[in-house]
Parts: structure tokens; C-alpha cells; sequence
């Protein structure tokens, strides 16, 4: 019997491979596409900074910062005049905006599975799936026709927005479709604007925005009110877009050719609950929205990321399954929220009247020149302020003494990745490095001005937990530096203990008490010596 199926070769399914390869999980990952090759044709193009700390996590930001563009800045116009700018590379994180084709990340996140010797296969449809108690049973069918069926343990839908698993659990998918029709098209273009930002230009008949892409190309995407839903054809020309790019943009952008043209309609769906027994779905099988934001993939991405570390505690013994069901409580309302955001902004780029677009920009002009909402909005798009604070896996937050939202992270806050002077060493360590061993870390800080008693509690929680918990947890002693002031300012004795995705699990003080009785929440009994 397997211990994971993987359905779907996509990014959330090609996670969900690559994170279990780092755990040393089995798997079979299965998926109806042909190969992975770069396309043309592909819709999702922008990783957000926080993905990319997941990909560094993996190990596969080297290959995707080299192949990707980077986006700076994203800008908000009235024609010529900018009326807001979110400033993407100055934000908590070393990473930025990477502009890459959907199929490139696709490949790259292919190449590293071959190199740890997974074979992928695809062309291989899942046509109907059962559950028992324990397992799965999944009937597979191959392109020549033959079929399989397989028992596995767990099996992962990541099959995207027609998912055969959703259907075959008779997952109800709530949502809609937007009524407003968009066009895009990859063209290479003249214009005075830098090719590090994107560009929004708000216009009584629509939106328009450019972004742009690798090979030199930009992305230009438009919603069409009904006069130019008349004159667009369903196969709409370079010309079509030149006279969308007159009428909404400054002026000055000339379009030369285009790789890639479409008319298309969008829309919001979701499902009520990501878990169903053994059966887990993420990504665009769980949730889709609208593409403005660009936020789609990268949820999926994270969905794999959030539950691939608790799928292998669980299978690996050293976790109750219960674990698992913090994978629909932390992750749904992430989606939840995403499609609110998305579907906001896609409102936004819907056609008004003169008047009331009037007053709507009047109201944008205002919001975006306020810095901390800027600040928040770009933080927001980056996704690096994702808060898990009311998981059930999440604890001891308000206990070392003083409010952390004050003096430092809360628990279920992501992490910064902050250079650490650990264990005796003179040479820092950058956190993520750390988070490189999918483990628990956990990180012991005695005071600024440490007494031999916390010294002594230092000792006590680190012997305790090495000796129960030393094949989940890594311990370190840190010492007080600027840098660590990013994750505590408080200067009091603390424990922070950070999950394998780089989220705090638990925060409190130097009380092996209070640590023992959260780690009961998420761990089995431990035979560690």
C-alpha cells in the first residue's frame, strides 16, 4: 500500500511531491499532463515574496530567482497621472515579486523531483477513488487504456479547478462567475515606463494593466464594459488592444507583436471543508478566484507547504491525526480571505459610470497615499502577513510577560528570516537556512541580562526536549543581537518554537511545563533517548 497519492502535476501537487521528498515520505504523484514544458498560454506569472521563502525552505529559489523578473514597485494611474504606488522591495523579506510563467515554475519544480530520482506520472487520470477506515482505494487509468487500482493511506487531489477528486467525493464547489468578459495578451511594446513595475490605469470603460514578463514581453490585461465587449471579437487582434491601450492608458505605448491573445470569463469558487477523511484538497481543486492580485498559485503553493510537514508526522508515528485537522482550519480561511481580496479587486476594474468611477477614484487617490496603508497592502499582496493565530495548533501567545504584539511576534505569525548567533558559535545563521531540515526548531533566549537561573531553565528545557523530542525538534540557544530584536524586543528569557514551515507554533517563557503540555497537542509520546 502507498502511503500518498498525489493527484495533479501542477505547482500544489508538485509541492506536495517536493515536501515529501525532504520528509522521506513515499508517494506516487499521477496527473493527466503531457509534460512539463513552458507555455505560452499560461495565466499565472507572479510569485509573491512569501512563496519564495517557501521555495528557499526547499531549496528551489536559486533556480527560480535566476530564470524570473523581478517586479519592484506596482503603480496606480488616472492617465498620466500616478495616483498610488505599492512598493514591493520594501517589505520584511530578502525576496521580491518574481514575474515567471506558470509552465517555468512548473518545470524547475519538475527537474529538482528528477534529480532526487521521482518519476512523475503523467498521462495518467484518476477516474474513481472509495474511502475505507484507514485507506483509499483509486482506480487509475493509463493513456493506452490499461487501468490500476491502488490502496493508498492519504490521497492529495491538487488537480485544479475540474478536479476529478472533488467530484468523486461530491464536494460541494461554491461560487460564481463574474458576468464582465476579460481580454489579455503577451505583446513586446514601446513605452517610456521601467520594466521592474506593473501598471494599473483606471478608466470610466474599465481597467487597464500592464506586467511585466520574462523575454522582454508584457502582459496586458483589460475588463471590457459592453461598448467594447461589442466591438472586441471572441478572437480579438493586436489592433483591438492598441485601441484599448489609446483610450485607457497615457499615451505613448506602442504595441509591435503578441505571442498570446485571449478572451475569457473568470470566477470564484470554493469548497466547505479541505479535508475528507484521507482525502485532502489544495490548490485550485479547493479554491479559485480572480486573477487580479495573482494570488491563486501561490495559495495553492502554500496550501502544499502547510500540510505536507503534518502529513508526515502523522504517517512517520510521531503525531496523532488529529494534526491533520488543522489543515482545513488554518488554510481555509487563507483562501477565504484571498477570494475577498481578489474579488474586491476585480470589482475595482469593473466598468462605472463617470460619476461614480469619479468618486471612486477620488476615494483611491486618498487611501493609497496614506504610507501604512500602502505598507499594508503591499505586505498583504506579498502575503507575508498570514496569521494562524486561531488555529488549534497554535498556543501560549500572551505568556512571557509582556503583550507581544508590542514587544514581539505573535504565535501563529510567520517568521522573519533573521541572522541568528546560536549555540556558542561567533558565526550567524540565517533562520531559513535552519528551516532547510524540515524539523521544529526550537529557539531559547535567556534575557538581555541573563541570571544563572535562567541559565538553569535554558538547561532544563533543552535537556528535556532533546531527550524526548529529538527526532521532531532541533534546539538552539540564542544570544541577544540587534537583528533578533525582529523577533522579540522584550529582552525577557523566551522560547519560541518555529514549525517546519516557518510559522510560531508556540511562544512563552522559559517554563518547560507549559512547552510539554502544547507539544502533547501535536506529538505523540516520544521514545527518544
Amino acid at each position: 500500500m502507498d502511503d500518498v497519492l498525489i493527484v495533479g502535476t501542477g505547482p500544489t501537487g508538485l509541492t506536495m511531491a517536493v515536501e515529501l521528498v525532504r520528509h522521506k515520505i513515499p508517494f506516487r504523484i499521477v496527473g493527466k499532463a503531457v509534460r512539463p514544458v513552458p507555455s505560452s498560454e499560461s495565466r499565472a506569472i507572479g510569485i509573491v515574496p512569501r512563496t519564495l521563502e517557501v521555495f528557499e525552505m526547499m531549496g528551489i529559489a536559486g533556480p527560480i530567482m535566476r530564470t524570473a523578473h523581478q517586479l519592484r514597485k506596482a503603480n496606480v494611474f488616472i492617465g498620466e497621472k500616478r495616483i498610488g504606488q505599492l512598493k514591493l522591495d520594501d517589505l520584511d523579506t530578502r525576496y521580491p515579486v518574481a514575474i515567471l510563467p506558470q509552465g517555468d515554475t512548473e518545470r524547475i519544480l519538475s527537474e529538482h523531483l528528477a534529480e532526487k530520482g521521482v518519476v512523475i506520472e503523467r498521462e495518467v487520470e484518476l477516474t474513481e477513488l472509495t474511502q475505507q477506515r484507514d485507506f483509499v482505494t483509486a482506480r487509475l487509468r493509463y493513456k493506452d487504456g490499461r487501468e490500476e487500482v491502488i490502496h493508498t493511506r492519504w490521497l492529495i487531489g491538487c488537480d485544479g479547478q475540474h478536479s476529478t477528486v472533488r467530484d468523486a467525493l461530491g464536494a460541494t464547489f461554491i461560487g460564481q462567475q463574474y458576468e464582465e468578459v476579460f481580454v489579455l495578451a503577451d505583446v513586446h511594446l514601446e513605452s517610456k515606463f521601467p520594466r521592474d513595475e506593473s501598471y494599473a490605469f483606471l478608466h470610466p470603460s474599465g481597467v487597464l494593466n500592464l506586467f511585466p514578463l520574462t523575454n522582454n514581453l508584457v502582459r496586458v490585461v483589460a475588463v471590457l464594459d459592453d461598448i467594447w465587449r461589442s466591438r472586441i471579437p471572441d478572437k480579438p487582434t493586436l489592433s483591438d488592444f492598441q485601441a484599448l491601450v489609446n483610450e485607457r492608458g497615457p499615451g505613448g505605448i506602442r504595441l509591435i507583436d503578441s505571442t498570446w491573445i485571449s478572451r475569457f470569463k473568470i470566477s470564484r469558487h470554493m469548497v466547505e471543508q479541505f479535508r475528507h477523511g484521507h482525502v485532502f484538497l489544495a490548490g485550485d481543486a479547493a479554491h479559485v478566484h480572480s486573477p487580479a492580485g495573482g494570488q491563486g498559485m501561490n495559495t495553492g503553493i502554500q496550501d502544499s507547504h502547510n500540510l505536507a510537514w503534518k502529513l508526515a508526522l502523522v504517517i512517520s508515528g510521531k503525531s496523532p491525526d488529529s494534526l491533520l485537522d488543522s489543515y482545513h482550519a488554518e488554510r481555509e480561511p487563507v483562501a477565504r480571505q484571498v477570494t475577498k481580496m481578489t474579488d474586491r479587486n476585480t470589482k475595482l476594474a469593473i466598468p462605472r459610470n463617470p460619476l461614480v468611477r469619479g468618486i471612486l477614484n477620488l476615494v483611491l487617490s486618498w487611501v493609497l497615499g496614506i504610507k501604512s496603508i500602502e505598507h499594508r497592502m503591499s505586505s498583504s499582496f506579498a502575503e507575508l502577513n498570514i496569521d494562524y493565530g486561531n488555529s488549534p495548533i497554535i498556543a501560549g501567545d500572551q505568556k512571557v510577560g509582556v503583550p507581544s504584539k508590542q514587544y514581539g511576534l505573535s504565535a501563529g505569525i510567520r517568521v522573519p528570516d533573521i541572522q541568528l548567533t546560536i549555540d556558542g558559535s561567533e558565526k550567524p545563521v540565517r533562520l531559513f537556512e535552519l528551516l532547510r531540515r524540515p524539523q521544529h526548531i526550537l529557539l531559547l533566549f535567556a534575557g538581555d541580562t541573563p541570571t544563572s537561573e535562567n541559565h538553569e531553565k535554558v538547561t532544563n528545557v533543552t535537556e528535556v526536549i532533546r531527550r524526548k523530542y529529538s527526532d521532531r525538534i532541533r534546539v538552539h540557544i540564542v544570544v541577544g543581537t540587534e537583528e533578533l530584536k525582529r523577533l522579540d524586543r522584550s529582552g525577557v528569557p523566551w522560547q519560541y518554537l518555529v514549525r517546519p514551515d516557518g510559522y510560531i507554533g508556540f511562544r512563552g517563557p522559559l517554563e518547560i511545563d507549559q512547552l510539554e503540555q502544547y507539544l502533547c497537542r501535536i506529538f505523540h509520546e516520544s521514545n527518544s533517548v
